[in-house]
């Protein structure tokens, strides 16, 4: 929350910054796999670049969807939770 609260930006620019960060990671992760994957089993240097740069691709996109769910999901609470506030529980005591 550093980011917002030295005025350097809003909360859109902020969750913007975060869902590139867990695309670049997704796809880092992805890269590797792929990379991994293509090592352990001996095949050429073109066929390993080439399935780890779909395995990044397949990988960034489930991070960013991932984020988008989970993102979703906190301000479904958050605002369930605002609900609760702005709504007062009823007293029995007053009837």
């Amino acid at each position: 929350m550093g980011f917002i609260r030295a005025g350097k930006g809003t909360v859109k620019e902020w969750i913007k910054v975060r869902m590139k960060t867990l695309m670049i990671i997704g796809g880092s992760i992805g890269f590797l796999l792929g990379i991994g994957t293509g090592i352990s089993r001996s095949n050429e240097w073109t066929t390993i670049l080439v399935r780890a740069s779909v395995a990044a691709c397949v990988a960034g996109t489930l991070f960013k969807w991932w984020a988008k769910v989970w993102l979703k999901s906190l301000r479904d609470v958050q605002e369930a939770r605002m609900s609760e506030i702005e709504q007062p529980t009823p007293n029995p005591e007053n009837n």
